[in-house]
């Protein structure tokens, strides 16, 4: 390797596979050579773990995570990728379930794979549904809430009779099967924004659905002969996801994962789309990511007519509104269509499963002669043989941008995700060979020392693993950093309690108490609205929380490794020191590090609308008949006649009617009790990772120091044992351990040298 220039990515790869297989190798021999104690089996697991990271740098998993505004046209772009339509889309909103897939050249037929928490979450989601349904009075409810979602209602009925299979297959077999899973999956979600926004599935997830599907390796450019397997992350965009979903924790999660964001661009639609609420949004990727690995596709390229803006207008109009700069050497703003790249990789993946079928009759060559021969398809297609028709989707590939791109892409990918994958397999590596390497050292040093003197040196270990547990007991500084967090956390959650609603929630209100409505469906949209908006508003709170709690714990974890090494190092290096100079050997100690968990939170319970009832006095005038008598001309005025006579008269009526009001006071109280709900949760658990956790790592640490010094105790005894051997197996024992030391010593020093070359690959030399 070249160590005066910056290394090359594959070639460090390959090396680094190769000294990974003669490292498990190195470690299975170990465990054969040291059978005879507890050493041997440590061993063999080292040689399992090493293996596993030979495996994981050897197939790179190279995530690719992809966000667009709606109809940018991102389906079809991951479509194009794959070759085949596997993503669910319609005409009314959707896609709202980040979804991984993986590009396998190994299988056949695409996999839908859920994980045991996305099938347990779902069916919670779907007993929530069942529920809230029941309590408000039914399916006709439900059916009203869901007017302007008629696409909806099959799902509402098989809901409501509990006929929801999808939610509970752990694997599901090929293209329309995936598509109906996943479209279910996702209107299940949609369905809770309506009925109930509280339930939300995407908050309890940490996983994410996957595909594996089979691709035309050879369009995806030399650099994916390789690789392993790339993945894709689709995630809703900024107004796909529902008003009350958009980036949730489950969204931040794989953007943080992946090596490099795609942001998806409509460029017949660029200078209306690029509006403050499309750049709020890639703004929050940029804060999540970073510019660095942010690449920005304008799609839908083949619109282009006279008179619109160039490639490099395009790109000027890009940096200036996203302030994602893209220089000649090294472009991330690229030109596609994603539509001719779907015609022509679908044809021809459709064409290497199937290539004795009859190009006229298929469908992705009917979709595929549209794209390169436009109105004269038809006629053309029925000329052309097959290799024509392989030109021509070659053509229209190379036309589509996609070539370039995944080029660019992958390289990108490749630079960010194999050097971190590399580095995590060496550290790993080079620790257990340092572990063998003292052991053998320890053992050989030992067999061949004085047995009093090995004795002596057992006997001591024993004290300084007496000592340790001395020290242990009298750390009271461990309870000085657990005050400090204990503070530090109450005054964050004392912050977090007297958080307030944001004035423009208040301001819908007009500065009235109550917002009034005649009708009681506005009633509930509007009250469902600000629902909405509670949630979105809570949960930012508390991301906000969780992230400086994480901070808080992280600083105090940082302390107490600072004080326990402080306290237990003198007691590891004199073991060291005592060691080294009784068997002539040079051990090591490597710091130990602590982790911590998560929390999770309580959702603001719903309101409700009131109805009251409006009274007020109408007078109301009518018309009554009265009889009159009156005498007439034609009888002389001699009889009297009955006359009937109309008579308009008033009377006082009490009238009412129903109104419906939304309380302000109701709002703001339920988002006071959802934030003090929430507190009372954060405090709980920060008592419990006080009272337990806390102190399981102290113990933790310390048993891992036990297991240090334990370990060269248990060495000393074996040794103790070896000694009494027959010459002839001892001179054995000595010949294995000696071969060990030098190979090991070897692989640390290739393992360092690669452990250089791939930090120098980091972003940052990270």
């Amino acid at each position: 390797m070249n160590y005066n220039n910056q290394p090359n990515v594959q070639e460090l790869q390959s090396n680094v596979v190769k000294l990974l297989a003669e490292i498990s190798s190195l470690m299975n021999r170990a465990s054969i050579a040291l059978s005879a104690d507890s050493s041997g089996r440590k061993y063999a697991d080292f040689h399992k773990q090493v293996d596993n990271e030979r495996r994981r740098v050897e197939n790179l998993e190279l995530v690719m995570a992809i966000v667009a505004p709606m109809k940018a046209g991102k389906s079809t772009i991951i479509n194009a990728i794959v070759g085949q339509n596997l993503l669910p889309s319609r005409n009314a909103a959707m896609t709202t379930l980040p979804t991984e897939i993986i590009l396998r050249a190994d299988i056949s037929e695409p996999i839908l794979i859920l994980s045991p928490e996305i099938i347990k979450v779902f069916k919670h989601t779907v007993a929530a549904l069942q529920s809230q349904i029941s309590n408000n009075g039914g399916i006709q409810w439900a059916q009203k809430k869901l007017s302007q979602h008629p696409h909806l209602m099959n799902l509402l009925d098989n809901i409501h009779c509990g006929i929801c299979g999808f939610v509970t297959r752990a694997e599901t077999v090929g293209r329309e099967e995936i598509i109906k899973t996943l479209t279910g999956l996702n209107d299940v979600i949609r369905l809770c924004t309506i009925i109930d926004p509280s339930i939300d599935p995407l908050r309890a997830l940490t996983d994410v659905p996957q595909i594996e599907t089979p691709f035309l390796r050879s369009q995806l450019t030399t650099q994916s002969e390789q690789m392993g397997n790339l993945i894709i992350v689709d995630t809703p965009g900024p107004n796909e996801a529902g008003e009350n979903l958009k980036l949730t924790h489950v969204v931040n999660k794989q953007l943080k994962q992946s090596s490099i964001v795609l942001i998806v661009l409509d460029f017949t639609q660029l200078k209306t789309k690029a509006s403050e609420e499309v750049k709020k949004e890639v703004q929050k990727v940029i804060q999540l990511r970073g510019k660095e690995t942010l690449y920005v596709l304008i799609n839908k390229v083949d619109a282009r007519k006279k008179g619109d803006m160039t490639i490099d207008e395009v790109k000027q109009f890009v940096e200036a509104q996203f302030g994602i700069s893209s220089s000649n050497n090294n472009s991330r703003i690229f030109e596609i269509s994603a539509s001719y790249a779907f015609s022509a990789n679908n044809f021809l993946l459709e064409l290497q499963r199937n290539p004795n079928q009859n190009i006229a009759q298929m469908e992705a060559a009917q979709l595929l002669a549209q794209s390169a021969f436009g109105a004269l398809w038809e006629e053309t297609l029925k000329d052309i043989d097959n290799q024509q028709i392989k030109m021509a989707a070659q053509r229209v590939w190379k036309k589509s941008g996609f070539s370039l791109f995944l080029e660019k892409a992958i390289v990108a990918l490749m630079e960010s995700t194999a050097p971190r994958c590399i580095k995590s397999a060496l550290n790993l590596s080079r620790s257990h060979l340092e572990q063998l390497r003292n052991d053998v050292k320890l053992q050989r040093g030992a067999v061949a020392a004085n047995a009093e003197e090995l004795k002596k040196q057992i006997q001591a270990l024993e004290a300084d693993l007496n000592h340790l547990e001395v020290c242990k007991g009298r750390l009271k500084q461990v309870d000085a950093v657990k005050t400090q967090l204990q503070g530090d956390i109450r005054n964050l959650l004392t912050q977090l309690s007297s958080s307030d609603l944001p004035y423009d929630v208040l301001q819908k209100f007009k500065g009235e108490k109550k917002k009034t409505f005649e009708d009681y469906s506005a009633a509930i949209s509007f009250q469902e609205k600000l629902e909405k908006e509670i949630i979105e508003i809570v949960n930012t709170l508390l991301d906000e929380a969780r992230t400086e709690t994480q901070r808080l714990i992280t600083k105090s974890q940082r302390n107490l490794v600072i004080l326990l090494e402080r306290e237990t190092e003198p007691i590891i290096k004199e073991a060291q020191k005592r060691l080294n100079k009784a068997f002539n050997i040079n051990l090591s100690f490597q710091p130990l590090k602590i982790s911590s968990d998560e929390m999770s939170f309580v959702k603001p319970r719903r309101g409700s609308v009131e109805t009251k009832t409006r009274y007020w006095k109408e007078t109301e005038y009518y018309t009554d008949y009265e009889t009159r008598i009156e005498r007439r001309f034609y009888t002389l005025w001699l009889w009297e006649h009955k006359k009937t006579v109309p008579v308009r008269k008033s009377r006082e009526l009490t009238k009412s009617k129903d109104y419906y009001e939304v309380s302000k006071s109701d709002i703001v109280a339920r988002f006071k009790e959802s934030i003090k709900a929430n507190v009372k949760q954060v405090e709980q658990r920060i008592k419990e990772y006080i009272q337990e956790d806390f102190q399981h790592q102290v113990d933790a640490f310390f048993q891992n120091l036990d297991d240090y010094l334990g370990s060269y105790r248990d060495n000393l005894k074996q040794a103790q044992e070896n000694q009494k051997l027959d010459g002839e197996k001892k001179q054995q024992l000595m010949k294995n351990l000696e071969s060990l030391v030098p190979e090991t010593d070897a692989q640390i020093g290739k393992a360092a040298s690669y452990l250089e070359d791939a930090s120098r690959l980091m972003p940052n030399g990270g």
